[in-house]
């Protein structure tokens, strides 16, 4: 699990955009708090509470969901070399909204 876990953080350090960094960084230390958490229930030092080992447990909702980040993971690692681009307006929802006023106004 230890080298998931730091596999998960070197491809949040090679991602570009700030949202793959994110990501990368708070899903590997979700990743690492599930482990920890399950492990201390089998040595006895937490009481146990149900939550499965990622991977190797079947639980349904959870492996959905630890799969599902893990693919995100993945297209992070996979897309870091398309361009970071900044969000910009359409133009078009100029046009929409000065059709809807004037279909407004027209009425």
């Amino acid at each position: 699990y230890s080298l998931i876990v730091w596999r998960i953080i070197k491809i949040g350090n090679l991602t570009r955009s700030n949202f793959g960094k994110l990501y990368c960084f708070s899903f590997a230390t979700a990743f690492f708090i599930y482990v920890v958490v399950n492990m201390m229930m089998v040595l006895g030092l937490l009481p146990i509470v149900g939550s499965p080992l990622p991977i190797m447990s079947y639980g349904g909702s959870s492996m959905m969901a630890i799969m599902f980040g893990l693919g995100i993971v993945m297209s992070c690692k996979v897309y870091n070399d398309m361009p970071v681009t900044k969000y910009k307006k359409p133009i078009m929802d100029k046009f929409i909204i000065f059709g809807l006023l004037k279909s407004l106004n027209n009425d």
